[in-house]
């Protein structure tokens, strides 16, 4: 009888290890592959944003609805030729743009996704009315008007 309940306590805790383990790994897991998931969709919103401004021909308009990865809030655009010689006051001391002031800087990036524009890339040349400009989005979705002007695109938010 001793060795039966024995026997029945180490059973025990080995299901309770390997339980253990397999909800250990499996959480690690799923947190990877949604992890994974989160940077297939920006890396598909910007190749999909780099797809019409670099597309359309001189002239051509389109007028774009796009759905913002999870967890943003706004789209900035940057003209980099503008803002590099003409920094904004609005960009140069506000907080929140400190992230456009020194991509513009550098010329990295001209698209910036908030609320911390800690994801922010380069889509091609645009020009930007004043330099720069946000669209909020409502419900993840943004309106953007493109008009081809040749080697660049102009970019309008709504």
């Amino acid at each position: 009888m001793r060795a039966q309940s024995a026997s029945m306590i180490v059973v025990f805790v080995l299901a309770l290890l390997i339980g253990s383990l397999v909800m250990l790994f499996g959480y690690r897991s799923v947190r990877r592959i949604l992890g994974q998931a989160e940077t297939a969709t920006l890396l598909t919103f910007k190749e999909d944003l780099e797809s019409v401004t670099t597309t359309l021909s001189y002239g051509s308009v389109k007028k774009a609805n796009l759905n913002l990865p999870s967890g943003y809030t706004a789209i900035c655009f940057a003209d980099l030729d503008y803002l590099g010689s003409n920094l904004s006051p609005e960009l140069r001391f506000n907080v929140k743009f400190h992230v456009i002031n020194d991509s513009v800087q550098d010329a990295q990036a001209n698209v910036f996704l908030f609320p911390d524009g800690s994801q922010s890339f380069l889509v091609g040349p645009l020009i930007v009315e004043g330099g720069f400009a946000c669209a909020n989005a409502s419900a993840g979705r943004v309106t953007v008007g493109f008009e081809g002007m040749g080697n660049r695109t102009k970019v309008t938010v709504r």
